[in-house]
């Protein structure tokens, strides 16, 4: 992965070539800058040499390495900037938005900061040794220092209930997420860290005082704000599905010289026949990249390589990822940005899907507990049967803790602002980052404020609310109505439906599309339907002797899994289980292995 590497030592000195700092650049493509000093060092990679060049500045006792892309609501005099955060002042990253991590060397002062953006949405954690103190944006560089580190099975067990870490935990012990809207400073004489948190947790605002200025307030923001995400000169691409989000960011940004359009799946598939129709209705150069035969017999090697340049941040059922933005990387007009609709779905329609918010998660979210079985069943997965069960209750009360009454829809806003951008998504990040810049739009900095107040965020609809739950309409009312706004793209439908179906108020009419898409969905699945990745057939198929080669004898997840739920697992093909078990052997692989590709490869030939 791309990505910041950082240190505080007064016990060893790393030299600018060290593996710990070479992990900014695990493609070894070159776009790469280092700075060590008596006691800091820094290293910066990038995707592209333009955005090294743009991210890496000396000037004076400052050097400042800008990983992601900051979006500015004006220019900034980064000298300027690096003064004040010398003397606390950190107005400057409260006028910022996007995905982000600064960090500043000031010789000066002997000083380094580590600054997050707003949600901490581009990952950099924090991991104290016995030699000092390190940052990373993955977690899998510690694993390239001399004190090798511990695996944290609190990770493991969270990743197989809740699809990740809601509390921010890692596979390392001891290395954790730096909290969001952050400034973490580190004396460079003694070595003292302070963390300082530059502005407040997004909270419910007074609500509009009616829909109509609630719709126009949305347009208004949308016209001014995703547009930011994607420079005049800067060659972009956006990902397009068969969905709202990602036709909504297309929609506001259709004037940018350069744009193009992409998307990847089984050939046949509804997205890659949707986006074809699309781009070519609205004149968009597009490519597709297929998940056919060259996909499937590279998956193997795809399986262990999306973990290692991930740095273990994504689970190995998507590698489909890696194969992806590597593909629109190769084509003849390589993008230098991807611009995707990446939490629209969790912010602004109800709360997100069985991917980010599991069956635990959902009936905690829904009562304010887990299951009553959630003991017996941890105790058929794991070694530690107490342990796992200990850590999913830290869940529990974490987010209590964190964010109030768990069953409350600003609970659950809380949740898909703070913890799925940065974990759910993360993975997806941290792979298309090493090919090109990945922004989101719909986690920026105002729409998130305007999603505090809306009655069309899932502050206003939760999905985990019950009976309060609202109708498909409703919760793509406001979608539709940003779509409707731009006259390129309110003419053509959406989900098989116009526009107009969503915002009409004459009820009937959307019902009538909804029953004509219900029959045409139902013919066409007895057709032999395509959907977008065909995991059951890639799992029974060309992953089974990878799985089994991980998994079966004598793997080193099973000091921590039960055999037998591991060799169950096996022989029902059970896919959820599998990906999470196989992607904890890889990274326990890659530890033992110093996060060495090559290495693990041969553990497994």
């Amino acid at each position: 992965m791309t990505g910041i590497a950082a240190f505080w030592s007064k016990r060893i000195r790393l030299d600018a070539d060290h593996r710990f700092l070479a992990s900014t650049d695990l493609l070894e493509t070159g776009n790469r800058a280092s700075q060590v000093d008596d006691s800091c060092g820094v290293s910066l990679g990038t995707p592209g040499p333009r955005s090294l060049s743009d991210r890496w500045l000396e000037s004076g006792d400052f050097t400042v390495a800008i990983a992601g892309s900051p979006i500015y609501d004006k220019p900034l005099d980064w000298e300027a900037a690096c003064r004040q955060l010398r003397e606390g002042q950190y107005g400057f990253l409260r006028e910022l938005s996007g995905r982000f991590v600064i960090v500043v060397r000031d010789r000066g002062r002997n000083r380094l900061h580590v600054a997050t953006d707003r949600i901490a949405q581009y990952p950099v954690y924090q991991y104290e040794a016995e030699d000092g103190l390190f940052f990373a944006s993955g977690p899998g560089a510690f694993c390239r220092l001399r004190s090798a580190p511990i695996f944290n099975p609190r990770w493991l067990y969270h990743l197989v209930m809740c699809n990740f870490s809601p509390l921010h935990e890692t596979f390392v012990d001891g290395a954790r997420r730096l909290p969001a809207a952050s400034v973490t400073t580190v004396d460079g004489d003694s070595g003292n860290k302070t963390t300082t948190y530059y502005a407040p947790r997004f909270e419910a605002q007074a609500p509009f005082q009616s829909q109509d200025d609630e719709i126009s307030s949305a347009i208004t923001l949308f016209a001014d704000r995703v547009p930011r995400y994607l420079g005049e000169k800067e060659p972009g691409v956006v990902g397009l599905t068969s969905g709202f989000d990602s036709r909504i960011i297309l929609s506001y940004v259709l004037e940018k010289a350069g744009l193009s359009t992409f998307t990847y799946g089984v050939p046949g598939c509804q997205d890659i026949e949707l986006a074809e129709t699309l781009a070519g209705r609205l004149g968009t150069r597009h490519s597709t990249v297929f998940l056919d035969e060259s996909f499937e017999g590279a998956l193997p090697d795809l399986m262990l390589e999306s973990v290692w340049l991930s740095s273990g941040l994504q689970s190995m059922i998507r590698c489909s990822l890696l194969f992806a933005y590597r593909g629109i990387s190769e084509g003849a007009h390589a993008p230098e940005v991807v611009l995707n609709g990446t939490s629209g779905d969790q912010i602004f329609r109800m709360g997100g899907g069985p991917s980010n918010v599991p069956r635990e998660m959902n009936i905690l979210f829904r009562s304010g507990n887990f299951s009553s079985e959630l003991r017996q069943n941890l105790a058929t997965l794991f070694q530690d049967a107490e342990g796992s069960f200990q850590s999913l209750q830290d869940v529990r009360d974490g987010l209590t803790g964190k964010y109030g009454d768990i069953t409350e829809s600003s609970a659950h806003l809380s949740y898909f602002t703070y913890v799925t951008p940065s974990e759910y998504f993360v993975g997806e990040g941290a792979i298309a980052d090493s090919f090109m810049d990945y922004r989101s739009p719909f986690c920026d900095r105002d729409l998130l404020e305007y999603a505090w107040s809306s009655s069309f965020s899932t502050l206003g609809m939760s999905r985990f609310k019950g009976a309060d739950k609202p109708s498909n309409r409703r919760k793509n009312f406001l979608s539709a109505s940003l779509l409707a706004a731009n006259p390129e793209i309110a003419g053509l439908p959406i989900q098989e439906r116009p526009l107009s179906a969503y915002t009409s108020a004459f009820l009937p009419k959307y019902y009538a599309y909804a029953a004509k898409s219900r029959l045409r969905r139902y013919v066409g699945l007895a057709s032999g339907f395509s959907m977008l990745e065909d995991w059951e057939r890639w799992f029974a198929g060309p992953m089974q002797a990878r799985l089994r080669g991980l998994l079966a004898g004598e793997p080193r997840v099973a000091d921590y899994v039960r055999r037998d739920a591991i060799e169950s697992s096996l022989a029902r093909g059970d896919q959820h289980l599998l990906n999470k078990f196989a992607t904890a052997e890889v990274i326990l692989g890659l530890m033992d292995n110093s996060w060495d590709l090559d290495g693990l490869r041969r553990d497994y030939e």
